[in-house]
């Protein structure tokens, strides 16, 4: 017998006892659970990943397929590793790690992951974003006001003119589709960043006009198909803006290209300094998301040899004490250690 006990359990768990929340899962695909449920091999099904919560809820955080599949072959019970888990925000970020290991996750689906788990800076993007009447999706747009710029926005955000840039393109624009591509909401944000760096003020009712003659398809059909599109843009809509003005109130950028890489420059030195100051659990969520599959376990590891084996008993058998009485395992606890 082992003097520790594993921080998870793996058992049989009726299908009737699992829950699925499908806010943070990937899109079920139904091909992929016929797939599974035809070509099923005993010994390359793996068991889900399930977390049961302190009210011993039981909530599938990794296998919606394998579940499925298992639904559809007419299992009774399918094999489960359980772990103890703190909530949904908790099995989110599970979910999210255990996906990034494992298969790379779309940009909108580690967004709504994020979303889920609370990440500070997902949630303020979110925020504004909610607040203008928008929302970030991932797919295609199912709404005028449905988006999936999540980079771009990110982006937006950490030049601190996010708001500002959705605002410009709503007023402009009006909820045009294209206006919210994640090119003209990068470009915006640019324009908007380069006149704060080169202390420009220019009259932003004069700027949503210039804006609206700035049409995002026509745009897109007139850009060159080569060179710098940001510089174009940025030159396009001067040109619109400095239209009827005297040769004071003008502005003119002498070197658009060089100015705008400045500023995505900078951009990226306040990302990497804000990331070297994260502090607590950011910090924490940081490092840990970054890590391998292996160094993520040396970890685990290390961590577990600061315990006891009573403190490891305990720690692994306070949530399952009382769902292993109420399912009336034949097995005891103490055959797992």
């Amino acid at each position: 017998m082992s003097d520790s006990t594993p921080e998870f359990i793996l058992e049989p768990i009726p299908l009737g006892d699992l829950r699925l929340d499908a806010r943070y899962q990937r899109d079920l695909r139904e091909a992929v659970v016929l797939a599974i449920a035809d070509n099923y091999r005993p010994e390359q099904f793996q068991p889900l990943t399930v977390g049961m919560r302190p009210d011993n809820t039981l909530h599938i955080v990794d296998g919606q397929h394998r579940f499925a599949a298992a639904r559809r072959m007419g299992w009774e019970t399918v094999p489960c590793m359980v772990f103890l888990s703190e909530g949904y925000e908790h099995e989110a970020a599970v979910f999210e790690r255990l996906q990034t290991a494992r298969a790379p996750l779309t940009v909108g689906q580690r967004w709504k992951a994020r979303i889920a788990r609370k990440e500070p800076k997902a949630t303020a993007i979110n925020d504004i974003v909610q607040s203008l009447g928008l929302r970030l999706q991932d797919g295609g747009r199912v709404a005028p006001t449905t988006f999936h710029a999540f980079t771009a926005c990110e982006a937006a955000y950490e030049r601190g003119n996010l708001k500002e840039t959705l605002v410009l393109i709503i007023q402009a624009w009006d909820y045009d589709p294209t206006g919210f591509r994640a090119d003209f909401v990068g470009w915006v944000s640019l324009f908007l960043s380069a006149m704060n760096a080169e202390h420009f003020n220019p009259d932003m009712h004069r700027v949503v006009d210039a804006l609206k003659k700035v049409r995002p398809a026509q745009f897109l059909r007139d850009a060159p198909l080569s060179g710098n599109a940001t510089a174009a843009f940025t030159a396009r809509l001067l040109a619109e803006y400095n239209k009827g003005l005297r040769a004071e109130k003008k502005i003119e950028i002498l070197d658009p290209v060089a100015l705008l890489a400045s500023v995505a420059g900078k951009r990226a030195h306040v990302k990497a300094t804000e990331s070297g100051n994260a502090t607590g659990l950011a910090k924490a969520q940081e490092k840990l998301a970054a890590m391998t599959p292996a160094q993520r376990s040396e970890m685990a590891k290390k961590a577990a040899m600061t315990l006891t084996p009573e403190q490891r008993r305990e720690r692994a058998a306070k949530g399952f004490a009382t769902r292993a009485a109420r399912r009336n395992a034949s097995a005891p606890l103490e055959s797992l250690v």
